[in-house]
């Protein structure tokens, strides 16, 4: 089964919320994720994206084997908004009241 772009977007700002909630800190820069938590780096139609979920990205991929380079940050920022602008996009168009869809969440 082939998933449409705003879906696998829906389900990776999921995943991404799940490992946000782990309040896990980000060893590679020693931030604490209360602080970063608190840090707003972007505003998605009123609706904030914190530093600590570009350190929680930028933690995985580094845990991929990229390397951070003076272009990662600006990548991580954009990816974010991206889901964030498909999340509520999907939002909009009910995607998270769609039973199919909240059985593949709940996986």
């Amino acid at each position: 089964m082939q998933m449409h772009k705003p879906l696998q977007m829906l389900l990776f700002t999921a995943g991404l919320a799940a490992t946000i909630s782990t309040n896990a800190a980000d060893p590679a820069t020693n931030n604490n994720p209360q602080t970063s938590a608190k840090i707003t780096i972007a505003n998605v139609n009123g609706v904030p994206i914190n530093q600590l979920s570009a350190d929680l990205l930028r933690q995985e991929r580094m845990a991929r084997g990229m390397q951070p380079d003076a272009s990662t940050d600006q990548a991580i920022r954009e990816s974010l908004i991206t889901a964030e602008v498909l999340a509520q996009e999907a939002t909009r168009k009910g995607l998270d009241k769609d039973p199919v869809v909240m059985a593949v969440l709940d996986l």
